[in-house]
């Protein structure tokens, strides 16, 4: 989140429940345990798992970008994942 200013521009709750679950979705895709994760980006399983359930919703830029990394994904790609606005049903 690269130009973030703490005090204009928040996480919301379902930002960082849309990149938890991609982070979870991707880990699972590649059939990675949160242990396997944790030992690739030095972060602790419960760390991945509060950021896979958002229970973390401002997570820290490292965190975020050692998973990026080690997960394979583009920076924009997951930037863009958590702006996306979100969907309403009617």
């Amino acid at each position: 989140m690269v130009g973030r200013t703490p005090s204009t521009e928040r996480v919301t709750v379902e930002q960082a429940q849309r990149l938890g679950a991609f982070f979870r979705q991707r880990r699972t895709e590649l059939g990675w345990s949160r242990d396997r994760v944790g030992r690739m980006t030095g972060l602790s399983s419960s760390t991945i798992r509060s950021v896979e359930t958002a229970a973390v919703h401002e997570p820290g830029f490292f965190t975020v970008a050692a998973l990026v990394e080690e997960l394979g994904l583009a920076p924009q790609t997951v930037h863009a994942i958590a702006r996306q606005e979100p969907s309403t049903s009617r």
